[in-house]
């Protein structure tokens, strides 16, 4: 669960990244 949960955490930043940029 841990570890699912870092790469969901992960992916939503690199989402928030995305829509920065874009």
């Amino acid at each position: 669960i841990q570890k699912f949960a870092a790469s969901n955490r992960a992916m939503a930043i690199a989402t928030a990244i995305r829509s920065g940029i874009i």
